[in-house]
């Protein structure tokens, strides 16, 4: 035993393997004890490098991941595993020209790689090519046909284009090859609600917060779809739900409140916008504002609450509905 230990002790390829084989069993740590010695035994073991960027990364070290990526490159070139593994870096980072770049290059060395596709189009989606970022999910897709990320994101992209049916089939598609995924069954019912398929959405919502009762924003929206279906107190309870798992959340404070005032529940509707005040006084100060038709004041107070985490969609929605009251 102890002589198999110094093999390996002397190897640099051996040493990466273990590295790699710790990795997959999310022993990050030990992995990267196992790639620092195979870059002592060589300094010029490009793989080596590669696979500590990995482990640099999945510990959230991503200045250490892209130092380790550029070095791999610059010993070789031709490394196409980690022109993706840099191009993914620098996308968690907002690097959006150097990511395109390094996805680029991942492309041009092996057309094959669905995740480079999927990459590249998160970009190109995050840029508003739409159209361009579903041609790439698609790519991915036809290079593996199991590639969760790409379902999913292709079926955003749809829903952002208005392609219902699309974003439907594609959330559905995921679902199959993760059927236990609470935030993908909340995910596919925004396209049924917009399509007035209500109790489509409500199953969607349901069965997302049986597999998840702390997903938020499932509570959240099944909220929304009960005062669509008229049915107030079911949305005041979904409204409770997420802020029982996020007691700040605003656009629940505001949506419940106004549930309770159409409700004639006053004294509850109150208090939350007292909670409202609390948390961030611009939101009502807009709603003042805009009552007072003083734009310039109002747009001031929706930035903040927006640069605050706040939907900006939600808040002019409810805003407006506060100004509007009596």
């Amino acid at each position: 035993m102890n002589q198999s230990v110094e093999l390996e002790d002397g190897s640099p390829s051996t040493q990466t393997q273990l590295g790699l084989v710790l990795l997959a069993l999310g022993q990050h740590e030990n992995a990267l004890t196992s790639l620092n010695r195979a870059i002592e035994l060589d300094p010029n073991f490009y793989a080596a490098y590669g696979n500590r960027g990995i482990a640099h990364s999945r510990m959230g070290e991503i200045d250490l991941a892209l130092a380790d990526y550029t070095q791999a490159i610059e010993l070789n070139p031709e490394y196409v595993l980690t022109y993706s593994s840099r191009g993914s870096a620098y996308l968690l980072l907002g690097e959006s020209e150097l990511a395109m770049s390094d996805l680029n290059r991942t492309i041009e060395l092996d057309p094959g790689s669905a995740s480079a596709y999927v990459n590249r189009g998160v970009v190109l989606a995050s840029e508003g090519e739409l159209t361009l970022a579903v041609d790439d999910y698609t790519q991915a897709i036809n290079a593996n046909p199991t590639s969760l990320n790409a379902y999913i994101n292709r079926g955003s992209a749809y829903e952002s284009l208005n392609l219902l049916d699309k974003a439907i089939s594609d959330f559905s598609n995921a679902l199959h090859l993760a059927p236990n995924s609470a935030v993908l069954h909340s995910s596919r019912p925004a396209s049924y609600h917009a399509q007035g398929l209500l109790q489509k959405a409500l199953a969607d919502y349901t069965q997302s917060t049986s597999l998840d009762p702390t997903l938020v924003p499932a509570w959240y929206k099944r909220g929304i779809l009960h005062e669509d279906l008229g049915e107030l107190e079911k949305a005041a309870i979904d409204y409770g739900q997420a802020l029982l798992f996020d007691p700040n959340n605003i656009n629940a404070l505001i949506n419940r409140a106004l549930v309770y005032s159409a409700l004639g529940q006053y004294e509850p509707a109150i208090s939350d916008m007292d909670l409202v005040v609390g948390v961030d006084p611009s939101y009502i100060r807009a709603s003042a504002h805009a009552k007072l038709g003083m734009a310039a004041q109002y747009l001031a107070d929706l930035n903040f609450a927006v640069s605050l985490g706040i939907d900006r969609a939600a808040a002019e929605l409810n805003i407006g509905a506060i100004a509007s009251s009596p």
